[in-house]
């Protein structure tokens, strides 16, 4: 009866704000722009490995 139609609207109401929940959580995780991925360790790159860090050039295209 009247329990039953309050608890149903309330299932609804928290399903609702879920939903609403993980798509702003996946829009906060899209907007702070993290790589997927790190990369620990280079091998095989031969010239690389034997300049410093700081005299690589650097070529953003």
């Amino acid at each position: 009866t009247i329990v039953v139609s309050i608890t149903f609207f309330a299932g609804v109401q928290l399903l609702s704000l879920g939903i609403i929940g993980e798509y702003i959580g996946r829009i906060f995780a899209e907007v702070k722009g993290r790589p997927l991925y790190l990369v620990g360790q280079r091998i095989g790159f031969g010239e690389d490995k034997d300049k410093p860090r700081s005299s690589r050039s650097t070529s953003h295209s």
